[in-house]
């Protein structure tokens, strides 16, 4: 990854964390870190496995198909706007993640 990359999604990061410590308290236990991580981190990975389904069995269903299913078909278009969507939520809960992986640092130096 370029540095320049990993400086904006770093930012997006910071960003989120900001946006978290606003509506809740720094964290108090070990405990609650691991529960608010997991919890986040079941989100993203929901997304990825919708993705995964996405490209795995709808395009590839599309591409053993595309000899009755010509380039533009509307049905295409729509798999590829949903598969869009999914890809822009997992990386917003993985930047949750990350928010709550900076976040759980915070408590590891009092």
């Amino acid at each position: 990854m370029e540095v320049k990359q990993f400086q904006t999604i770093l930012s997006l990061i910071d960003n989120e964390l900001k946006n978290a410590n606003n509506k809740f308290p720094q964290f108090q236990s070990r405990h609650e870190s691991f529960g608010v991580m997991l919890e986040e981190f079941q989100e993203a990975d929901k997304e990825i496995k919708d993705i995964k389904t996405g490209i795995i069995q709808d395009y590839w269903k599309l591409c053993r198909e595309s000899k009755n299913i010509p380039l533009g078909d509307n049905e295409a278009k729509n798999l590829l706007k949903h598969l869009e969507a999914d890809v822009v939520n997992a990386i917003s809960e993985l930047i949750q993640v990350g928010a709550m992986v900076q976040k759980a640092k915070k408590l590891e130096e009092k």
